[in-house]
């Protein structure tokens, strides 16, 4: 079961491991993700690092080294579940299995059931006490906070994930930072198939 949620465990890390692309991206050009289609973030100073069929990952240049941010989106197998909200429970439940406790000190989780794009969702935000490799007990730590959403994608055991991520000294998201993701999010944009799939699921 870990290997499902490999893709997400990636994401949970705040892509630090990624590396960037050479060039930055301009605001809102257009990608594909599997069956949606989506707009990078709508301001300068974003780079792309990481476009995949399955993954999309942005991130964003700072002056201040201590502060970073991901904007990203992704697709990863998640089992097969009898109805949309056995699906949702399941991945909230992996959510709290999957957190690296040797690195991360939970300090709060906030989850939603929603429908979001017409697709029943998760909606989370997290704050946690990020200490790298130096100890959960160690006074040395940033701050990681992520929100975003994770819905039953149209074909049953798929979950497509979206979200912002952000690492610094402070404990809440920048309110401009989370604009501009909520922009990516409302960007998003599935394709006809898949809209029509909808339909058929419980």
């Amino acid at each position: 079961m870990r290997k499902l949620f490999l893709l997400y465990a990636v994401f949970a890390c705040g892509c630090s491991s990624l590396p960037f692309f050479d060039s930055s991206v301009g605001p809102k050009s257009q990608y594909s993700l599997e069956q949606a289609t989506l707009l990078s973030p709508n301001e300068p100073s974003w780079y792309l690092m990481q476009n995949e069929i399955h993954s999309l990952v942005f991130s964003k240049k700072f002056t201040d080294k201590a502060q970073s941010t991901v904007i990203s989106a992704a697709m990863y197998p998640a089992g097969a579940h009898k109805t949309s909200r056995a699906f949702l429970e399941f991945v909230a439940d992996q959510r709290v299995k999957q957190d690296d406790k040797a690195r991360f000190k939970v300090l709060s989780v906030n989850n939603e059931y929603v429908t979001f794009k017409e697709l029943p969702c998760l909606k989370y935000q997290s704050l946690s006490e990020d200490h790298k490799d130096k100890g959960i007990s160690s006074s040395d730590f940033e701050y990681f906070q992520t929100s975003g959403y994770i819905c039953r994608y149209p074909l049953e055991y798929i979950a497509f994930q979206f979200e912002i991520s952000h690492r610094s000294k402070e404990k809440e998201i920048p309110a401009n930072l989370l604009k501009i993701a909520q922009d990516f999010f409302q960007n998003i944009r599935l394709v006809e198939p898949t809209i029509k799939r909808l339909k058929t699921i419980p």
